[in-house]
This record gives structure tokens, C-alpha cells and sequence, in this order.
């Protein structure tokens, strides 16, 4: 079956302390929702991240790392790298150089992006945040 560009893309924006948060929303998920699930966390840059294998184990969708020009297809779950910036732009990921303020968060930026790239079929989900991010990110959205 091909795979389906989703109806919505959903961001959801955590700081590390969101885990249990991620995986009791993944487990009420159903498997069929036709949106994509983009999932950005507030880890140290530097870290080897074991979100995306944490995450697989709570839902029966497909969880991958997110990368730059990768596609975002309908019942899948992508988590950005600790270490990306990426923005979401035609239904893919795009790497971007953003320099970090402490009004720019890596959840700010991927929730603008996507509001830009999807309209009102964005959705934003803040679990947790650090310093306010994604405050700024969930304005943009107006699903």
C-alpha cells in the first residue's frame, strides 16, 4: 500500500521530563489516524537519545528518526534529533541553520514551520516545556 500524506501533522513538544506524558498519548493513539506525529523533546544536544526506541514500544505505528529531506507520511511517528533543526516544508523535513535564543526554541521552530507549511491542518501539543518554549510556536497555529 502506498503510504498516504497525512491529513494533519501533529507537533508535540516536550522537555525531557515528558516522557511519561509521550508514552501515555502514543498509547491512547489508535494506529489509523491518517495524521503524521512529529515529536521534539528538550535533550542535550550531545546525547544519544533513545526516544524513538522508548516511543516504538507505545504505539504500533512506524517511529523513525526525523532527517533532513525525509518525507512525513500518514501513521508514522518521526522525533527530532537532539542535535537537528530541521523545519517541516512540502510534507518533508528541512534542515535549517537556526541560531538558539532563549525566544527560539527547537519547539518554537518546528511548531512555526509547521503552521507555514500546513495551515489549519497543523496541530500543536505542548507536554512540557523548558524557558517557555513553544509558547510562541503554538500562536502560530490555527487548527
Amino acid at each position: 500500500m502506498k503510504a498516504l500524506r497525512p491529513n494533519f501533522i501533529v507537533g508535540i513538544g516536550g522537555s525531557a521530563g515528558a516522557l511519561t506524558a509521550y508514552k501515555a498519548l502514543l498509547d491512547a493513539l489508535p494506529s489509523n489516524t491518517r495524521m503524521a506525529f512529529v515529536v521534539v523533546s528538550h535533550i542535550h544536544p550531545a546525547a544519544n537519545s533513545k526516544l524513538p526506541q522508548i516511543l516504538s514500544r507505545h504505539t504500533k505505528m512506524p517511529v523513525m528518526v526525523a532527517s533532513a529531506a525525509m518525507p512525513i507520511r500518514a501513521n508514522h511517528v518521526y522525533v527530532i534529533p537532539p542535535n537537528a533543526d530541521l523545519r517541516i516544508e512540502s510534507y518533508a523535513f528541512k534542515k535549517v541553520v537556526v541560531p538558539r535564543t532563549r525566544r527560539n526554541g527547537q519547539i518554537d521552530s518546528l511548531f512555526i514551520s509547521l503552521a507555514e507549511a500546513m495551515g489549519t491542518r497543523a496541530i500543536g501539543i505542548i507536554l512540557s516545556g523548558y524557558d517557555g518554549d513553544g509558547i510562541e510556536g503554538c500562536k502560530h497555529i490555527k487548527a
